[in-house]
């Protein structure tokens, strides 16, 4: 009886396309802790456009490390990233206090190209969009979809 149970959440998982990871640092605190078990989905980004707010699972070409991070920019929005902070569309996104850290850039999102940034932003700006550069929808995992 318990075989079939788990045969059927197994398939359950494997029809809904989701997959579980565990949070490995707080990059994304408040929002996600360190050791948190999350639930990410697959496929949702084949029945939608990724937006502006998602929280998003990723791996860059060449590295085995997975990332956990909120997509700020989509394709078309123009970014500066300077010593001062983030902008998105002429509008500050982000502030924060490493003057001189950053060399000023500025450039717009090409179709399939997504902005990402950490939540817990002063502490984590080498593994986002300011220092791993934008991410192509080839790299997207998946979407978190529930905290365990």
């Amino acid at each position: 009886m318990q075989n079939k149970i788990f045969l059927k959440i197994l398939s359950l998982i494997s029809i809904l396309k989701i997959r579980f990871f565990r949070v490995i640092d707080d990059s994304m605190y408040p929002i996600l802790k360190d050791n948190q078990l999350i639930i990410v989905n697959t496929s949702v980004f084949q029945k939608r456009k990724i937006k502006r707010g998602d929280i998003v699972i990723f791996k860059i070409k060449g590295k085995e490390i997975k990332y956990i991070k909120r997509v700020v920019a989509i394709p078309k929005d123009k970014i500066i990233v300077d010593s001062k902070g983030v902008n998105v569309n002429d509008s500050d996104f982000f502030q924060h206090n490493y003057s001189g850290k950053y060399k000023l850039k500025s450039f717009y999102l090409l179709e399939e190209q997504y902005f990402v940034l950490a939540e817990n932003r002063n502490v984590s700006s080498m593994f986002d969009s300011r220092s791993l550069g934008v991410i192509s929808s080839s790299e997207i995992i998946g979407k978190v979809v529930r905290v365990l």
